[in-house]
């Protein structure tokens, strides 16, 4: 497996201090992890620095993983968002795929799902902002 090269931001999207405590140190792996607990922290985030994977809690005190997504497609060079959910079924993952997220992680999480899926996710933002358009890979 292809490895993020670690100059990457991370963005987690959750209230919940056991995804943070759960998350961060896999994100920390591949990049610099930063952590918001809403949709205004998340644009707070955004705009204040360039961001290549979110990782977000389906549900948000103040909107949903639809939100961030949103806000990541406004971006000049936008992130890959990952969605973390305890539904985490087929037809959620459709869903996620078909409105333009990156994949899905299903809560409780699993360390080698985890670390594939965002390793991933880095290392094709990091590809795709080069110009190197290769194929998916890992799904």
């Amino acid at each position: 497996m292809k490895r993020a090269d670690g100059n990457i931001l991370i963005l987690l999207v959750s209230p919940s201090e056991q995804d943070h405590s759960d998350l961060v140190p896999t994100c920390n792996r591949f990049g610099r992890t930063s952590v918001a607990q809403t949709c205004a922290e998340a644009t707070r985030e955004l705009a204040a620095a360039e961001v290549g994977v979110i990782i977000c809690e389906a549900r948000l005190p103040d909107g949903s993983w639809k939100d961030v997504l949103e806000l990541g497609q406004n971006q000049s060079r936008p992130p890959h968002l990952i969605v973390t959910s305890s539904v985490a079924d087929e037809d959620f993952w459709s869903e996620v795929l078909n409105l333009g997220g990156y994949d899905v992680l299903a809560k409780p999480f699993r360390d080698d799902e985890t670390t594939r899926v965002i390793n991933f996710a880095a290392e094709h933002w990091q590809s795709a902002s080069k110009g190197d358009l290769t194929p998916l890979t890992g799904f």
